[in-house]
């Protein structure tokens, strides 16, 4: 809920094909520890943030959807669970930050830029700025 003009405004984000399943398979952790940093990029075209391997998973929900390119050329891809993430950001000064994000969708180790939709994160009142430098 953001606020525009003096009158509070909600959001929607959308998704399509959720479906409710009774277990999620559990993953086994990654054990091998990334080195190096790995990006993440601002995605305006996406309808939620997708994870990659730079993200640990918090807890799955009970839902998975099917996610659809944007060209026909390519298929869809099934029963992608959503989850809460988190990652770490060091900041210049040596701070390390973490941060949070949840109702996203879990690529894991098949993605290796997680892809931030600044939309949703406005809709949860997080400041993004999507801008070229």
């Amino acid at each position: 809920m953001r606020r525009a003009q003096g009158k509070f405004v909600i959001h929607k984000i959308t998704t399509s094909n959720r479906r409710l399943i009774e277990k999620v398979k559990r993953q086994k952790a990654s054990t091998d520890r990334y080195k190096d940093p790995l990006a993440c990029e601002i995605d305006n075209h996406a309808d939620t943030t997708c994870f990659g391997k730079n993200f640990r998973v918090i807890s799955f929900t009970s839902e998975v959807c099917s996610v659809s390119p944007y060209l026909s050329e390519y298929g869809s891809v099934n029963d992608i669970p959503i989850c809460t993430v988190a990652t770490a950001v060091e900041l210049d000064s040596s701070e390390t930050i973490i941060l949070v994000f949840g109702q996203g969708l879990w690529f894991g180790g098949r993605l290796n830029r997680s892809l931030i939709n600044p939309k949703q994160c406005r809709s949860y009142g997080i400041s993004a700025c999507d801008d070229p430098l």
